[in-house]
């Protein structure tokens, strides 16, 4: 049975006290960390964000939702307000030398430029919406 939180005000902050202690966790932050970094894990993880927690030895409570995103949206995970959204990005900028293919002309030097990449890898923690909505605290 899920949780009503229209009148659980005590299972709402409960709710928000586990979504903080998840989000606070190092281990949770190293794994989404790692994933970020390593083009396979990154795949993975978007492909599968509860195998992340499970590898990284954590479990998601009940009641909570966990999404990987590469590129923050700008919208909450659901059309209806909601009591709580926790996020954390992680992103991680270099710069690629890149040349053109052709050869140069003879006496000039082969023309080439930095690139800035941007590789982002981010968690977001929020209440499982319910089918009666909306929450209040």
């Amino acid at each position: 049975m899920k949780p009503d939180l229209h009148g659980d005000t005590k299972g709402a902050r409960r709710l928000r006290k586990q979504a903080d202690a998840l989000a606070g966790r190092p281990e949770l932050v190293e794994a989404v960390s790692a994933a970020c970094l390593d083009p396979k894990r990154h795949a993975a993880a978007l492909a599968n964000p509860e195998a992340l927690l499970r590898k990284a030895g954590l479990s998601l409570p009940e009641g909570l939702a966990f999404d990987l995103f590469e590129h923050s949206p700008r919208y909450l995970p659901f059309p209806e307000w909601t009591p709580f959204v926790i996020e954390l990005t992680m992103c991680r900028i270099y710069w690629v030398l890149e040349c053109e293919d052709s050869p140069p002309a003879t006496g000039r030097l082969r023309k080439c430029e930095l690139k800035e990449r941007e590789l982002c890898l981010g968690f977001r923690i929020y209440p499982r919406p319910w089918p009666r909505g909306p929450f209040s605290l």
